[in-house]
């Protein structure tokens, strides 16, 4: 039986299909509840995003070349600073570990016909469409100038553009608004935030130095332990954004004290990477190659979050300090 016929009668008897060829059309795309084409649709989207980002951080360092404003004005090239930190924060980096390569990876790695609750995780795709395209609207009515944290006042007071298009107004106080708790409520999404992007990172990590050194992971149960520790620490870190902000001494201490011991999982992490290189059998191919870069990469980035966890505590000190007396002060600090 030749080769053409065996691949006919597959095709006839329903072996031949897929999940990118079971239905067609681009119905079939937008209903479909198939983890693999949802991850695919999100996959499309980040990539759409990604352009538009990486459109305005071309323009970006172009404008910088020069000192003067060659090719955008200054008004423009703050509207550029925002859509590339808008579309790559919210739109890129945030959903494209987790949404694409957990739906795509994830359940068959673990053996599932499919994720929990299909319908739900279609419509997180449609709201990260709806999302988008209002921020894209935002961009096509002429760009938001304010940063991709809309700080005020920039968001409000010397706010020259479509910010409330963007994002609500509950930041500006002529509204009825509270900066710093605008702060708050932004942080308090947008720290853990990192999480969700570098965790399913450190996951691949973990599956990249196990594989190409032909060993178990060292310490396998607290690397997985580190990373709920990650996760739940994360969420009670968010105010060491907010040391310059007015928010009280003590918190700016709690959130100080926090940020150092966030880091201690993530230490974790590096200490067990690196033993589980020691004595394997490793092989330097491209994946490889990337992982190694990851450990030094995420080394240095950690070692600067004990540098801004220090800021907090520095700062306490020296407003403490300011209570005291002259006389006090000059005694403690006599050699």
């Amino acid at each position: 039986m030749s080769t053409a016929t065996i691949e006919q009668q597959a095709s006839t008897n329903g072996h031949g299909e897929n999940y990118l060829n079971v239905e067609h059309g681009i119905k079939s795309w937008l209903l479909t509840l198939d983890h693999k084409r949802i991850g695919i649709l999100y996959l499309v989207t980040i990539t759409v995003f990604f352009l538009i980002g990486g459109l305005a951080a071309s323009l970006i360092r172009l404008e910088l070349m020069t000192p003067q404003g060659d090719l955008v004005e200054a008004h423009t090239f703050n509207k550029l600073f925002t859509m590339h930190g808008v579309a790559m924060i919210f739109f890129f980096l945030i959903p494209s570990v987790p949404a694409v390569l957990g739906n795509m990876v994830l359940p068959i790695m673990i053996g599932a016909r499919d994720v929990a609750f299909p319908r739900l995780n279609l419509l997180s795709w449609y709201c990260l469409v709806a999302g988008g395209s209002l921020a894209t609207l935002a961009i096509i009515m002429g760009g938001v100038d304010t940063g991709w944290t809309f700080y005020t006042p920039y968001s409000s007071t010397y706010a020259n553009s479509h910010v409330t298009t963007m994002a609500i107004g509950i930041f500006d106080p002529a509204l009825g608004g509270d900066p710093v708790l605008f702060q708050h409520l932004f942080w308090f999404y947008s720290h853990p935030a990192v999480y969700i992007m570098i965790l399913p990172a450190m996951g691949v990590q973990s599956e990249l130095i196990a594989c190409f050194s032909r060993k178990r992971i060292f310490g396998y149960e607290f690397v997985a332990v580190s990373s709920l520790a990650i996760a739940i620490i994360g969420f009670l870190v968010w105010g060491h954004h907010m040391f310059v902000s007015s928010q009280s001494i003590y918190a700016g201490l709690v959130f100080s004290i926090l940020s150092f011991v966030v880091a201690i999982p993530s230490a974790i992490k590096v200490f067990n990477w690196t033993a589980t290189l020691y004595k394997g059998s490793i092989s330097f191919d491209s994946p490889m190659l990337y992982a190694m870069g990851f450990i030094g990469l995420f080394t240095i980035g950690g070692l600067t979050g004990l540098f801004l966890a220090a800021l907090g505590w520095i700062s306490t000190c020296t407003t403490r300090t300011s209570w005291l007396p002259i006389s006090t002060i000059s005694w403690s600090a006599a050699p």
